[in-house]
């Protein structure tokens, strides 16, 4: 509901800022948010670690040998937490 109005929310501490400028934001909006504060900071983790997935798939970064077992490790934590990280995306051709 919040993007479909034009908002945007971050995290800064143990706060959610929802920057409104369409003035969208009700008083059931920001009660529904208040209840709603963990699954919100939930999509929000989910979002950006599976940004990261992109661009750490995107880089290819080297992996010195003796990390390589941890890193394959997180990285499959991480793909069983969010999904595939290219999951929904359009395909587009270069």
């Amino acid at each position: 509901m919040l993007a479909s109005s034009g908002c945007q929310v971050r995290v800064e501490g143990d706060a959610l800022h929802v920057h409104d400028p369409n003035k969208a934001l009700t008083d059931e909006l920001r009660q529904a948010i208040n209840h709603n504060k963990l699954a919100i900071l939930t999509l929000l983790v989910r979002d950006a670690l599976r940004r990261l997935l992109q661009v750490l798939d995107m880089a290819q970064p080297p992996i010195p040998v003796g990390v390589q077992e941890d890193f394959a490790s997180a990285w499959l934590a991480a793909v069983r937490m969010v999904g595939e990280p290219w999951a929904g995306e359009e395909d587009i051709e270069l």
